[in-house]
């Protein structure tokens, strides 16, 4: 069910113009705040399921997203690991195997 919420956003988007530059700002930790959430999530269900990342880089990488705790701003360092995760097979093969046994927020997958 769509709330309400997400209505109210659409029709500013529509018919106000969308969003100043101060609504987007305010926002943005918000969006970065879903973003490690949701990379935390499928990198803890590649883990529970037992999927293996193609390399040991790629392994590092899942692990610094493991660990990353969000600050203000999202450490580049950590944008490179996700792009990194998120191409590895192992997460396509787990969001069409298994994306039904573990919490993904819905704007995530």
């Amino acid at each position: 069910m769509v709330s309400i919420v997400v209505i109210f956003k659409q029709m500013k988007i529509l018919h106000q113009n969308g969003y100043t530059k101060e609504e987007l700002l305010n926002w943005r930790i918000t969006v970065y705040k879903n973003v490690i959430q949701s990379a935390q999530a499928i990198v803890n269900a590649l883990s529970q399921f037992e999927y293996q990342l193609a390399n040991e880089k790629i392994e590092y990488e899942a692990q610094r997203i493991k660990e990353y705790r969000l600050q203000e701003n999202i450490d580049p360092l950590v944008i490179d690991a996700v792009i990194s995760v998120w191409h590895d097979p192992a997460v396509a093969s787990l969001l069409y195997q298994k994306s039904t046994e573990f919490y993904l927020m819905d704007s995530a997958s």
